[in-house]
């Protein structure tokens, strides 16, 4: 089953440490990922899901790996 897929790019204009740190906090999914956060629960303070979760946490890993790539290259 093909799944639609967006590239969306906008200019965040924070330290890079700040940016990373916000996208890396499963509070934050919801604000930066809502498709993948919509069904994001929280237990304890660490982020769960439903029976996606597994999917959902390799697409944030992989998008958490580009994003801290661009901004280490963008930093210089």
């Amino acid at each position: 089953m093909a799944t639609e897929s967006r590239h969306l790019s906008v200019h965040i204009g924070r330290p890079v440490a700040e940016v990373y740190a916000f996208a890396a906090d499963p509070a934050n999914l919801t604000r930066w990922a809502p498709g993948l956060g919509g069904s994001v629960v929280f237990d304890d303070g660490h982020g769960m899901s439903d029976a996606d979760f597994d999917r959902d946490t390799a697409l944030v890993e992989a998008d958490l790996a580009r994003l801290k790539a661009v901004l280490e290259s963008a930093a210089g």
